[in-house]
């Protein structure tokens, strides 16, 4: 490759691209305020503080999935810098740097991009909202595609040894990562390697002991057993659809438009997205039918799930003529991304190790008993291996992969600046004499302070200001209290807090409220 050796610092750049996105974060809310947990680390985080003081594993009714690797890597973070939930988030994000290295090193060892499109494509990933979002917490997504992405890099090195023992740490934080092993075992068997018995036994080793170890942790009577659901006929094609679709928005930067020659195929692709949303917006009713499609993490109102597990009326951020734009965008973009994908096959492109992990990840997308938008992430880093595999670059690139980070900073401080006035609500109630089971504070609040989860998910009988999500996972939450987006009929205001978001221009309020008698 003839390029300008010079340009290395743009990979360098590029894999922590997170961490820099992070400074104006921390400037914005400093971590001596952020001593809070995210969605589910209300139970996740509480299993890795209890494991660092020393005590044995609590998944407190709620895991599934062991998160035994992770735990282990945020534990010196803890120890160093004190048992909090940001020592927590910053084990994420250096793993997450890390991984984006291991993605750069993949992208020019494996695949043979120059500097220039492997810096791009690293910060692609980087910056994706739903990436950046979720290595702000200490949630097993971003953790264990990092470990499986470094133990392909070490592998592909022939750092055996160190691949296999990334990938036991892989595995045993999210079972899909047995991907990571089988994508090198695959590649391998397609394209025989020098060494003995050793590259076989890292490959192998590790997942006999994931296989192992989720034996072992479905055998605990603590976690929240989950077992796979058969993908439908429908399902198949669906899910299909939104992957192809997420894909292609988070792919724009690297998207180049088709040659002529495959414009026709284009042509065929766009409808066939189009007639796609169509029936989804038919069929659903959650987002109206346009995108986000799934919700979670990408919703109308920002980062974190919609209003079924927060008491009061969310601030919208995105209505309907924003999503439909968006759900536009992303069905041309889907439609680039599948021309792509068919000239790849006909041109009989090799394997590499990216496009094997992806394949390895598809068949647990299919038999998950429920799929998330941030399920999807797995399949990212050989998405944009995919297209940086092209040789011209979008005019579109580093702009869209700045509107791209500016999404991913503005959802994140706005998930940070709500979350903030809920606890500083219920802090001050908790030091006014009202105990925590008595006031139903979200998710989050009420996974913190109850007991465990409910093993017996079923819905209770209305309990005063509790929310049915609570009723039937928290019912030791009384609901006297409620702290809320908005005001509720039957109750009084006893408290405000005020917040700022980015996304949505002015102030907000959270209110804390007493039912009525």
């Amino acid at each position: 490759m003839n390029e300008p050796e010079n340009r290395g610092w743009m990979i360098v750049l590029a894999a922590v691209s997170p961490a820099i996105l992070w400074v104006p974060l921390m400037l914005a809310i400093p971590p001596s305020e952020q001593n809070f947990p995210l969605n589910d680390d209300a139970l996740f985080s509480r299993t890795a503080l209890v494991f660092a003081r020393g005590d044995s594993f609590d998944y407190f009714n709620w895991a599934s999935m062991p998160m035994f690797g992770q735990i282990l890597w945020a534990s010196p973070f803890v120890w160093i810098f004190g048992p909090t939930q940001f020592s927590l988030r910053l084990a994420t994000m250096t793993l997450a740097c890390l991984g984006l290295a291991a993605f750069a090193d993949l992208l020019r060892r494996e695949c043979g991009w120059s500097r220039g499109r492997t810096a791009l494509a690293t910060a692609c990933l980087g910056l994706n909202p739903c990436f950046f979002l979720l290595a702000t917490t200490f949630h097993t997504d971003v953790p264990a595609l990092a470990f499986a992405l470094i133990a392909l890099a070490l592998y592909a090195r022939g750092c055996w040894l160190a691949g296999a023992l990334v990938a036991v740490l892989a595995i045993t934080t999210r079972q899909n990562a047995v991907a990571a092993p089988l994508a090198m075992a695959w590649l391998m068997l397609r394209q025989p390697r020098r060494g003995g018995l050793l590259p076989w036994l890292a490959v192998l080793v590790p997942v006999g002991i994931g296989a192992v170890v989720h034996v072992v942790f479905q055998a605990r009577t603590d976690i929240w057993r989950v077992g796979p659901q058969p993908a439908t006929l429908l399902t198949v094609p669906v899910l299909s659809f939104i992957a192809v679709h997420l894909l292609g928005l988070a792919a724009l930067p690297l998207l180049t438009w088709p040659g002529r020659r495959e414009w026709p195929a284009l042509g065929m692709a766009l409808v066939a997205m189009l007639g796609f949303a169509w029936v989804v917006s038919v069929a659903s009713g959650r987002s109206g039918g346009v995108f986000p499609y799934l919700g979670n993490w990408i919703t109308p109102f920002g980062s974190f799930d919609e209003n079924s597990i927060q008491p009061g009326t969310r601030p919208l951020m995105a209505g309907w003529n924003v999503r439909l734009v968006l759900t536009l965008v992303g069905c041309l973009c889907g439609a680039i991304l599948l021309t792509r994908l068919v000239a790849w096959r006909r041109e009989g492109t090799p394997g590499s190790l990216l496009a094997a992990l992806t394949l390895f990840h598809l068949p647990f997308l299919a038999i998950a008993p429920a799929v998330y938008d941030r399920y999807f992430l797995v399949l990212l880093p050989g998405t944009l291996a995919l297209c940086a595999s092209e040789d011209r670059h979008p005019g579109w690139g580093v702009p869209a992969l700045v509107v791209s980070g500016l999404l991913s900073l503005g959802l994140a401080h706005d998930l940070l600046a709500w979350n903030r006035a809920v606890w500083r609500l219920g802090q001050r109630a908790v030091a006014s004499g009202i105990a925590p089971e008595f006031i139903e504070g979200g998710f989050t609040w009420n996974g913190w302070h109850a007991p465990a989860a409910a093993r017996d998910k079923t819905p209770r009988p209305p309990a005063g200001l509790a929310l049915p999500f609570t009723r039937r996972f928290f019912p030791t939450v009384v609901g006297r209290y409620a702290i809320s987006f908005s005001s509720l009929p039957g109750t009084r205001v006893l408290d405000r807090e005020s917040y700022r978001l980015w996304m949505i221009p002015g102030e907000q309020q959270m209110v804390f409220l007493e039912a009525e008698p």
